[in-house]
């Protein structure tokens, strides 16, 4: 646990961020922890995720920012199939930004809070993160528009890992999802690549589990 004065510089920094996405349109989720912050801005087909996650090293931690977009119809489907608590459905992405941080550690792309740090650190992560959020961010929101622009990403390549949702069984259910939704002609070609995915990904640990979504999208 960070020491009291790295909690309330925590804090501070969140807050600081928090007020800076504002104007952006974008709110902090009422049921954050302490330490990670998700700043949503929501839509009815399409959401848009910032967050800032803190690794603690008790007198230093290391804040690292992430971005994602939600397509709603997408991932009401994956959850329907998946079996995973509702309480963490809400905060799920179908596309994740590949890398906030082309010349550093992406879990620390913000930087480090430590222990007797200056009294304009804090301001100077904030900035930051706002840096972090308009020209990487940004960009990846406005690229990334439909449910056709994330099958590009997600399913171009299938026998190969995606930098855009790197665990195996996301990128396969929200892959396949789309790829029904789009309408895409290589559909039965890219589930049996899937299937084979799944039943290699964690000694075939999430295989029935994605067997459940194939049989709700009528594929199986």
């Amino acid at each position: 646990m960070a020491v009291p004065e790295l909690v309330g510089k925590i804090q501070a920094f969140q807050n600081a961020v928090a007020n800076s996405l504002a104007s952006f349109g974008f709110k902090r989720l009422n049921d954050d922890d302490d330490f990670d912050s998700s700043f949503w801005r929501r839509g009815d087909s399409r959401s848009l995720r910032f967050g800032v996650g803190v690794v603690d090293h008790e007198t230093v931690v290391y804040l690292g920012a992430t971005a994602g977009i939600r397509f709603e119809e997408i991932e009401v489907i994956c959850h329907e199939a998946s079996g995973l608590p509702a309480d963490i459905h809400a905060e799920t992405v179908t596309i994740a930004a590949p890398n906030l941080s082309p010349n550093g550690r992406p879990e620390e792309n913000v930087g480090r809070l430590a222990n007797g740090a200056a009294p304009d650190s804090v301001g100077k992560l904030a900035a930051t993160a706002e840096r972090l959020f308009t020209s990487l961010a940004v960009p990846f929101f406005d690229r990334f528009k439909t449910i056709q622009d994330a099958d590009v990403v997600l399913n171009s390549q299938p026998s190969v890992n995606s930098p855009y949702l790197v665990p195996d069984y996301e990128r396969c259910c929200r892959g396949l999802v789309a790829a029904k939704l789009v309408g895409r002609p290589n559909l039965q070609d890219l589930l049996t690549i899937y299937i084979d995915r799944m039943q290699k990904t964690a000694n075939g640990f999430y295989f029935k589990r994605f067997m459940r979504l194939v049989t709700l999208l009528g594929l199986g």
